[in-house]
């Protein structure tokens, strides 16, 4: 920050000194880079000192340096100088009452202002911001994000210092005051606890139904405030990691804390051999009559939402499947006594809160079949982290692996392997990097089909 200076700070023997020697210097144009060159040293030392070097001095600078310092500098040469020995020299003129510090100032006319000035103005300016907004705002949770944003404990408050520390004071005023009425926003949406569609939610916050797109400058700041309503206890608990994962459908359960969703028709689960009750109570019909039936169904998330309790039908084993193509032929199998969901590879938020419901009922066994495969083994190790009482099949399974096959994992997918931990799918992970070869669940179909004969239906362990 430079302020111009004007005759009102001195008097006027003593401005019209330092107008005379501004007027001095600034007609002889072999002292420009050199005055140039000092303010820079000063402002980075924060005192008069250091060195300065004329490199490639022209005609001017080399006659009026020497003529300064009354010393003949090598024409063809460098110029060196300390700014001790220029202000040494200007005590020696007609300008003796002036510093070299005071030069500077009436040279470009300026307060100049040191790095050692600037940081201690930045940091009285930066508390004064937020002690405004803390005096301002007195509700729990927008006092507790003010304090961490302040002292850089939350996750994206970078953005916000950076704006202090550019002296963009606009900006972030505007950043800190739509991160607030964010927080205000989420907290009286989860008191509603009734679901709301998120470009009608953005539609209230930004003013805009795309204002927290992906892709919008908004929407990081939207993501962030969740996960920070989170760790502070607002809502729910999320599964391990949930906050540090960036994927879709991590996000959709985000969303889904807050009762936001972004699509409630498209994003559906598949399933089969299931009954429930609505959120009044009822008994929940087509889930019934497709159950008696015998149908599969795709339920929209839309109605998941309306449902309070599931359960298989008859209180039958419930398999989850990874892939479509495998759940329709096991439909063809075993068209009673098994309860199958198919979860589409990763799966998304209508299936994960309809298991959600199912995993209530702790007397249903739930197992998992998917890929042998590094992305079937992350889907499989998510779930079983979510739901610790799956049992998948490649714990004791393993030994169904054939080697036989025209398909090998490149290193980029092997590496993948690496993120495997659990207990119930190390072996497999290790098996499967020592022998880069995948195995799909099409290859292993008639082996699973007499596990499910054998076992499952029975409702017996397939751990052991």
């Amino acid at each position: 920050m430079s302020q111009s200076l004007n005759n009102q700070n001195y008097s006027d023997d003593d401005y019209q000194l330092r107008l005379d020697a501004s007027i001095f210097f600034h007609e002889r144009k072999g002292f420009d880079r050199s005055f140039t060159a000092m303010r820079e040293k000063y402002i980075s030392l924060s005192h008069i000192g250091g060195n300065i070097t004329i490199n490639q001095p022209n005609v001017e600078e080399y006659e009026e340096l020497s003529r300064y310092f009354s010393k003949m500098y090598n024409k063809n040469g460098t110029i060196q100088f300390s700014l001790k020995a220029f202000e040494e020299v200007l005590q020696q003129t007609k300008f003796q009452r002036i510093s070299l510090k005071e030069l500077l100032e009436v040279y470009f006319n300026e307060k100049i202002e040191t790095k050692e000035m600037k940081s201690k103005r930045l940091v009285m300016q930066k508390e004064q911001f937020f002690q405004r907004y803390l005096e301002k705002y007195q509700e729990e949770y927008a006092s507790l994000w003010i304090q961490g944003v302040r002292d850089g404990e939350i996750s994206g408050s970078n953005q916000l210092n950076r704006l202090l520390a550019q002296e963009a004071m606009e900006q972030a005023v505007i950043w800190m005051d739509f991160t607030l009425k964010m927080i205000e926003s989420l907290l009286r949406q989860l008191s509603r606890q009734s679901y709301k569609r998120l470009p009608f939610f953005a539609q209230e916050v930004t003013q805009d139904p795309h204002g927290l797109d992906r892709n919008e400058i908004n929407y990081n700041a939207f993501l962030m405030t969740m996960q920070w309503l989170i760790t502070q206890e607002a809502v729910g608990t999320l599964v391990e990691n949930q906050l540090n994962e960036t994927t879709l459908e991590s996000t959709n359960e985000l969303l889904n804390q807050f009762y936001l969703y972004k699509d409630d028709i498209a994003n559906f689960v598949s399933v089969y051999g299931f009954e429930g009750f609505l959120e009044d109570g009822k008994q929940c019909e087509w889930l019934v009559q497709a159950a008696e039936a015998i149908s599969a169904l795709n339920v929209p998330l839309r109605e998941v939402n309306r449902l309070e309790k599931i359960h298989s039908y008859k209180n039958q084993p419930v398999v989850l499947i990874e892939n479509s193509g495998v759940y329709s032929q096991l439909l063809s199998s075993f068209s009673h006594g098994i309860s199958f969901i198919c979860v589409h590879g990763q799966p998304n938020l209508a299936t994960l809160k309809f298991i959600d419901l199912v995993n209530k009922n702790q007397d249903t066994p739930l197992y998992y079949a998917g890929d042998f495969d590094p992305e079937g083994l992350l889907i499989a190790q998510n779930l079983v982290k979510r739901y610790p009482r799956l049992q998948t099949i490649w714990q004791k399974y393993s030994f169904w692996y054939q080697k036989e096959s025209t398909s090998q994992l490149n290193m980029p997918r092997i590496n993948k392997l690496k993120n495997i931990n659990h207990p119930q799918l190390i072996e497999a992970s290790k098996l499967l990097q020592k022998n880069r070869v995948p195995f799909y669940q099409e290859q292993f179909m008639s082996a699973f089909e007499e596990l499910v004969k054998d076992k499952i239906i029975k409702k017996q362990s397939i751990l052991e």
